[in-house]
C-alpha cells in the first residue's frame, strides 16, 4: 500500500533544524531573558528535535518575526506536528510581542485557528504583534504562514499586566503570590484554566490557591490553551522558601512524597486514614495491598521534584531570580 496523500516519509524528516536565514527587513532579536531564557519549554532547546524557534524584529512596524521549525519531537497526527505544539509556540511567539513592547504579562486566554496541518520538518514563518492595549490588558495576535505568506494557523490573546509595582511595595501580596508560583512550579502544574485557581477577594489579604492539581509532574497530556504556571513568573521568590529548599535532602523527599497518604479497610470493611507506612511500590502512585491503601509520588516524579529544585537553587545563585 503507498502512503497516504499528504503524508510524508517520517525517516526522511531531519532531526536537527536548519539555519535560518533572515528576511532583507529582519532584525536580530533576543528577546528571551524576559521569558525564562534557556528554560523557556518552547525555544529554549534548539537541538532537541521537538522545536525551534528563532526571533526577529521587523524593520518599520516593530513586530516580532522569525522561523518556527516542527522537528519529529513534535509529532501529533501522522507525519505532522501536534496541535499543541502549534499553540504553544504561538504563545510564546505572542508573549515576546508583549513583553518586548514593554507589558510585562501573562496569558490570560488565547484562541487559536488551525487552517491546516503542519507537515513535520516545516520551518514556519512566524508573526506576533500587539494589537491594542487598555488598562492592565493587552490583545495580540500571531501566526504560522509558509513561505507563500498561507496560514497554517492564526491566535488572538488576552495578555494582563503584572503589577510588579505592587509585589515590590506590598509584602502581603508577593508572599502569597510568589508561594503560589513555588509550588506550581515543583509540581510542574500544567492546567492554568481559571477554575483551578481560588483568589480571594479580600484585596488586603490576596492569597490564591491551586484548587485542583490534577495534571501536575511532567504527564505526556496537558491544557496547551492555556499559560501554566510550571515556570516562575513572579519577579521574585522568597528568601527563606530558597534556604528550605537548599537544606532539602534527596532522602528526604523519599520519606515525605512517597507516601503521602495510608488507609487501611478495618473490620467493617470501611478505608480509614492511618499513619504513613514504607512505600510498598516506588514505582506506583497508588498501591494497594491486603486492605491497604497507598497513595503518593513515584520514584521518577520525586526525582523531577528533586532536580528542579536544583535547577532553581542554581538559578537564584546566578542572579537569574531575584529573591525577597
Amino acid at each position: 500500500m503507498g502512503k497516504r496523500p499528504g503524508t510524508r516519509n517520517e525517516s526522511a524528516i531531519p532531526e536537527l533544524p536548519p539555519e535560518v536565514t533572515a528576511q532583507p527587513e529582519w532584525e536580530p532579536f533576543v528577546p528571551l531573558a524576559l521569558e525564562g531564557g534557556q528554560r523557556s519549554f518552547v525555544s529554549g532547546k534548539p537541538q532537541s528535535g521537538l522545536l525551534r524557534v528563532q526571533y526577529f524584529r521587523r524593520r518599520g512596524d516593530g513586530a516580532v518575526v522569525g522561523r518556527a521549525w516542527f522537528g519529529p519531537g513534535a509529532a501529533g497526527p501522522p507525519s505532522h506536528a501536534h496541535g499543541g505544539s502549534i499553540a504553544a509556540v504561538l504563545d510564546e511567539a505572542m508573549g515576546v510581542a508583549a513583553w518586548s513592547s514593554g507589558f510585562a504579562s501573562v496569558a490570560a486566554h488565547l484562541e487559536v485557528d488551525f487552517s491546516r496541518m503542519i507537515p513535520l520538518g516545516t520551518d514556519a514563518v512566524l508573526e506576533a504583534w500587539v494589537e491594542k492595549a487598555s488598562g492592565r490588558k493587552v490583545t495580540t495576535r500571531g501566526r504560522l504562514l509558509d513561505d507563500d505568506g498561507e496560514p497554517f494557523a492564526e491566535a488572538i490573546g488576552l495578555f494582563v499586566v503584572l503589577d510588579p509595582e505592587r509585589f515590590d511595595r506590598d509584602y502581603v501580596y508577593a508572599y502569597h503570590l510568589a508561594n503560589l508560583n513555588l509550588f506550581t512550579y515543583l509540581i510542574k502544574h500544567h492546567d492554568g484554566r481559571e477554575g483551578n485557581f481560588l483568589v480571594s477577594k479580600n484585596d488586603a489579604r490576596r492569597q490564591v490557591f491551586a484548587i485542583d492539581n490534577g495534571v501536575s509532574f511532567g504527564g505526556l497530556f496537558y491544557n496547551w490553551f492555556v499559560a501554566n504556571w510550571n515556570s516562575i513568573r513572579v519577579p521574585a521568590l522568597r528568601r527563606e522558601s530558597i534556604e528550605r529548599l537548599r537544606a532539602l535532602r534527596r532522602e528526604d523527599l523519599d520519606e515525605t512524597l512517597g507516601v503521602v497518604a495510608q488507609l487501611e479497610r478495618n473490620e467493617a470493611g470501611i478505608y480509614v486514614n492511618q499513619p504513613p507506612a514504607p512505600n510498598l511500590e516506588a514505582d506506583e502512585g497508588v498501591r494497594r495491598k491486603e486492605g491497604i491503601l497507598q497513595l503518593g509520588l513515584t520514584d521518577d516524579e520525586i526525582e523531577d521534584v528533586w532536580e528542579r529544585i536544583q535547577d532553581l537553587i542554581e538559578d537564584v545563585d546566578d542572579g537569574e531570580i531575584a529573591v525577597f
